[in-house]
């Protein structure tokens, strides 16, 4: 890869998108005149990336715009020597015996009732998706002998278990673990990764995205296409969660994955032992959970009747730094606002009164496909936030401190904040489901024990935790929480609270220790009178009345 100058802009996480779609866009019958805005909140960024590859990129002398796109075959092929930019898309393996690395070790399946280690089925492997393969790499650092291992990639494979489906055949589950780096020359400020190469270029890799799921799947006859792949003359085609399953994932992680993971269950555990210098045995579990997609849309003609959502969009579309004015914008014939799933609580709370649960619909973009499902999930992914007002604690980028995953549709984009005392975390959601039931909540906050103990300076023993559930004006609302300490890390848990945009409080003491009573003797003297007492050298040793201690 040659050294290129300029900024790196390549990837770029946007907070709030804006597009103005024309009226062609639109889904349904619409009336002729009919002008709207929309808004939807979903999970859509966890598509289902097939296969893995690595691309290379030069860019226009000057410019940020790519020159050329090559398709690699390892991170070293002479072909794609020149370009100033690799992106791995690596899918995690299955394991190849004892001594493989950066793959997936096992995948089980049990009841979300139980939590009984033996509960949990352990699947056997039963194919993975035809894809070519990434070889793994070790780039050299730029400090004598240290390195970073990027870990080969594949295809998604398909587990099996014991137990039949209502068919007679045996159930399958999708392993879906997806990590992408990324290899850049250039001016590193504004990379993502911090990992810079040996040599005198200006080089460096880092990771840029990690997430992983577990789905169902069936095997139907083959058809003219597959929604995932075909195997032979059978397609690999998704299936739906009953909403009764407890997960279990368990992969051989590279050491560069550190920080923090956010993700869809409940009732989480998370485990983490060294096989290595260089990798760790990651292990994830938890219940599946309902996470219902929402959706806003508003007639034009009516926004005037919602004060929140009409001054939000009269402050975005205001015609300033090349935006589009408000009549502008009034004048589109559709207008659908975008966001990633990591930000967006203005937009929220702008459309919240108008936000209904929907079904979920497949798309193809062609890089990655996102099924139907009935929205009862099983995921996890790292998170792309601004990092500069965490508290040390929670930046240290020398170990993975844990899992925070929950059922809201809309979640706080970094770790729960460090404030007053207490670690605050941010959700919100629809008060209601699509049949008129109350939606209730579920977050589980899984710390590394030392992190935890970090925030607070505490000590090894013991700690205790209250977890509460706050709302905007102050109230506090019952919920079933639940805290236990096991294995290194600190579980915290609260269930059954409502929406809107609550946020969950847990606030750590530990008991001061107490000093044993010992007992002790004093000597008291009244004029000629001498007594002799015995009394708790934790308590204050006076003598009586009228007595003076000798």
């Amino acid at each position: 890869m040659r050294e290129r100058r300029g900024a790196f802009t390549f990837f770029r996480f946007a907070i709030a998108i804006f597009l103005v779609v024309p009226a062609f866009g639109q889904m349904g019958p619409v009336h002729a005149d009919s002008k709207s805005v929309e808004f939807t909140l979903n999970d859509s960024q966890f598509g289902y990336w097939l296969e893995s590859k690595l691309y290379g990129f030069t860019f226009k002398t000057g410019s940020t715009d790519i020159d050329q796109r090559l398709t690699c075959s390892s991170w070293d092929d002479p072909s794609c020597s020149k370009a100033d930019q690799l992106l791995g898309e690596l899918i995690m393996r299955p394991c190849n015996g004892s001594a493989d690395r950066g793959c997936i070790e096992a995948v089980a399946v049990g009841n979300a009732k139980s939590k009984a280690p033996e509960n949990m089925k352990r699947l056997k492997l039963f194919a993975e998706s035809p894809s070519k393969t990434v070889p793994p790499y070790r780039f050299l650092g730029s400090s004598s002998g240290t390195y970073f291992d990027v870990p080969g990639g594949g295809g998604v494979s398909i587990w099996e278990s014991d137990t039949k489906d209502n068919t007679g055949a045996p159930k399958r589950y999708m392993a879906h673990v997806l990590t992408r780096y990324s290899y850049f020359c250039g001016d590193l400020k504004r990379f993502v990764g911090d990992f810079t190469i040996a040599g005198d270029r200006t080089c460096a890799i880092g990771t840029i995205e990690f997430k992983g799921s577990i789905i169902p799947v069936t095997l139907t006859e083959k058809s003219n296409s597959c929604t995932f792949f075909a195997l032979q003359d059978k397609c690999i085609e998704p299936a739906n969660y009953s909403g009764d399953e407890r997960v279990s994932l368990t992969l051989r992680q590279d050491k560069n994955r550190t920080g923090w993971l956010f993700g869809r269950m409940s009732d989480s555990t998370f485990g983490l032992t060294t096989l290595d210098a260089a990798f760790n045995q990651v292990q994830i579990e938890g219940n599946v959970v309902f996470v219902p997609a929402l959706k806003a849309v508003v007639e034009k003609s009516e926004i005037s009747r919602f004060p929140k959502l009409e001054n939000f969009l009269k402050t975005r579309f205001n015609g300033l730094n090349g935006a589009s004015t408000y009549q502008q914008f009034l004048d589109d014939p559709r207008t659908v606002i975008d966001r990633q799933i990591y930000d967006g609580w203005e937009i929220f709370d702008a459309f919240e009164e108008n936000l209904k649960p929907i079904k979920t619909t497949a798309s193809n973009n062609g890089v990655y496909t996102s099924p139907a499902t009935n929205s009862i999930l099983w995921n996890f992914a790292s998170a792309v936030f601004d990092g500069s007002n965490l508290h040390p604690c929670s930046a240290d980028k020398s170990k993975l401190h844990g899992l925070v995953v929950t059922n809201a549709p809309l979640y706080s984009s970094g770790p729960p904040a460090f404030q007053a005392g207490s670690l605050d975390y941010k959700v919100a959601g629809a008060h209601l489901n699509e049949d008129g039931s109350l939606f209730k909540g579920q977050y589980t906050f899984v710390v590394r024990s030392d992190t935890a103990r970090c925030y607070y300076g505490f000590s090894s023993a013991p700690v205790e935790a209250k977890v509460s559930v706050v709302y905007s004006a102050g109230a506090e609302q019952i919920a079933t929480t639940a805290v236990n300490e096991k294995g290194g890390f600190l579980t915290l848990a609260a269930n059954g609270f409502t929406f809107s945009s609550p946020t969950i409080r847990v606030a750590l003491t530990q008991p001061k220790k107490t000093l044993p009573n010992t007992k002790i003797s004093i000597t008291c003297k009244k004029g000629k009178k001498v007594v002799k007492l015995t009394v708790n050298s934790t308590s204050s040793a006076k003598c009586p009345k009228g007595y003076a201690k000798i």
